[in-house]
């Protein structure tokens, strides 16, 4: 299986307080990646699952340019190829020189 490199722009999800006091969510567009996606196992899926959060479609991405990985965190969201994604799992540790998320997209019935 060949996996090739894909362009991904990583939102946070931000807001703001409006003029009664209710919070109000504001996806942001933070900044621009290279990314490998590669679909996940089976056993990743399945572990996933049993959440009992509904789980459409996982792929774990790689980040090409990890440079500061501190920013990225589990709240933010993915776009690729047009199709966005929530982060499920993260891990960009210090220690490593390469930051792994694992994403869902999020399909139309969702309320995300």
């Amino acid at each position: 299986m060949d996996f090739y490199p894909y362009e991904a722009t990583r939102f946070s999800n931000e807001g703001a307080y409006n003029n009664i006091g209710i919070w109000v969510k504001n996806l942001v567009e933070k900044e621009i990646y290279n990314v490998n996606k590669q679909p996940s196992t089976a056993k990743e899926k399945d572990f996933l699952e049993r959440g009992g959060e509904r789980i459409v479609e996982t792929s774990n991405i790689y980040l090409d340019n990890c440079v500061d990985t501190a920013m990225i965190t589990e709240e933010d969201f993915w776009k690729i190829n047009e199709i966005m994604y929530k982060t499920i799992a993260l891990d960009n540790r210090p220690i490593r020189n390469y930051c792994k998320i694992v994403v869902s997209r999020i399909d139309k019935v969702s309320d995300e």
